[in-house]
């Protein structure tokens, strides 16, 4: 190897085969638990059923049971083959690739891209990661996708390419199988959990709806056909559960699959109603309804005029604005009746809320900025706004705030004095006045009791974070 700080081809192929080594030795070791090492002069197997927990144990791209035999016959391996040092090198390496995505799932997951890469960059936004994500069926708020976004935007371009997008998809999947196993291993200490003979534990399906809720579903889809059917048998009964071993039970492995039956499921539902969840729609009925006073299914003539100039502020004074609803219109009504439809209305709703985004995302970036607050910061900032958001509203008001600096300054932060002060720092920061921050102008609110060294904050943040202290 050369000084220079950089690597030739053969070099980056011999490290490679280095790193695959190591895995395919820590995954051999991991089986054969009652060996310090791992001897290559012996013949050390893996059972093919016992991969995807081994897998997910030792930090890799989940795979799940049913995609294990789709990975081995790429290998060319039979699929109740042992698997040996040497076999699991090129598997590894294959799993490693498609982020243990099976092949209908990357074209699936290729097509989104392509279809929400709406400037054909070969990238997309964050505004267009929203949209992709809801498009899988995911649950996707606002503040959740650009957590993500931030995680993932490596070079900080604003963009993510096709393998990013993967990652990013390939990171939620995670989630919801760590979740799967975090409920088993809760089951287990709380002792709700059936052991069979070898030691696995079983849940009954009805426990899908605790998992689907930590997962960020809630609140769940009332007509769901997933939710029901699991919630509706019992250990014991005469049903089978589709996608379960067993009658009204799953392992670990089932409870994933389930949560990724719902997940399907929800994401043919919410592909008809422009991605909005099932609460959203009924809020928007409510909205549509107001404008269709006469119940005809459809908003027109002068109601439709009132839509349009609520939704769009200044477009009968701006002509620019006028021509942008004029354009939107086109777009969303699919006959060219001049009315909109409900499903038309959906359409008009997700332009409207797609620009909020917009916004949102512009006032973020240039409060970003404006702070300096490096990446780690505001990953940390961000935890820290959540949970203070103690409604979970996604903004933070005056009683939140002075609890979460009260927490590192104490109760001077309570005194009249200290109050008097933070209430004029959130009013300097508070951009449209409404007495309560959304994330950028609690970045804002940071900065300027740092800036201020407000009640000394400064001495009583953690010296690990430069920045602040």
């Amino acid at each position: 190897q050369s000084d220079t700080g950089t690597i030739t081809e053969v070099e980056y192929l011999s490290i490679a085969r280095a790193v695959r080594e190591v895995e395919a030795k820590r995954a051999l070791k991991a089986v054969n638990k009652d060996d310090d090492e791992v001897d290559e002069d012996v013949v050390n197997v893996v059972e093919a059923d016992e991969l995807p927990e081994l897998l997910h144990e030792l930090g890799h791209a989940p795979l799940l049971p049913e995609n294990v035999r789709e990975f081995m016959q790429d290998c060319g391996y039979k699929s109740d083959r042992q698997l040996t040092f040497e076999d699991l090198i090129p598997l590894l390496e294959r799993i490693r690739l498609a982020e243990g995505f099976p092949k209908a799932d990357l074209e699936e997951i290729a097509e989104v891209f392509r279809q929400h890469d709406v400037d054909g960059s070969d990238s997309i936004s964050g505004l267009e990661l929203e949209r992709a994500i809801r498009w899988l069926g995911f649950p996707a708020s606002f503040e959740h996708v650009q957590a993500i976004f931030e995680m993932f935007d490596i070079d900080n371009t604003g963009e993510l390419d096709n393998n990013e997008f993967m990652q990013v998809v390939g990171r939620l999947r995670k989630k919801e199988i760590d979740k799967c196993v975090e409920h088993i291993k809760l089951a287990e200490s709380k002792g709700v959990a059936r052991l069979d003979d070898d030691l696995v534990a079983w849940v009954p399906t009805s426990h899908l709806r605790h998992v689907l809720e930590s997962l960020g579903h809630a609140p769940l889809h009332s007509e769901s056909a997933v939710l029901a059917r699991a919630m509706s048998l019992r250990v014991g009964g005469e049903e089978e559960a589709a996608l379960v071993v067993g009658k009204g039970e799953v392992d670990m492995w089932g409870l994933a699959c389930l949560v990724r039956a719902y997940r399907c499921e929800l994401r043919e539902i919410t592909r008809k109603t422009h991605g909005f969840s099932e609460m959203e729609v009924h809020e928007l009925r409510g909205r549509f309804c107001e404008h269709d006073p006469k119940n005809t299914g459809s908003i027109s003539d002068k109601h439709l005029g009132k839509l349009l100039g609520s939704l769009f502020e200044g477009s009968r004074q701006s002509k620019a604005a006028h021509v942008k609803v004029a354009e939107v219109l086109k777009r969303v009504d699919e006959d060219g009746s001049g009315t909109l439809e409900f499903h038309e209305f959906l359409g008009l709703m997700r332009v409207v809320q797609d620009d909020l985004s917009k916004q949102k995302q512009f006032k973020e970036r240039r409060a970003v900025e404006e702070t300096g607050f490096s990446r780690a910061e505001l990953k940390e900032f961000r935890e820290v706004f959540h949970s203070f958001d103690a409604d979970g509203s996604g903004d933070m008001d005056f009683d939140e705030l002075q609890q979460m600096v009260a927490v590192i300054v104490g109760d001077a932060a309570r005194a009249s004095k200290g109050e008097r002060e933070l209430r004029e720092v959130l009013r300097q920061a508070d951009e449209d006045g409404g007495g309560i921050l959304d994330f950028p102008e609690f970045l804002r609110v940071i900065r300027t009791l740092v800036n201020q060294n407000f009640l000394g904050i400064n001495d009583r943040l953690p010296p690990s974070n430069p920045r602040l202290s």
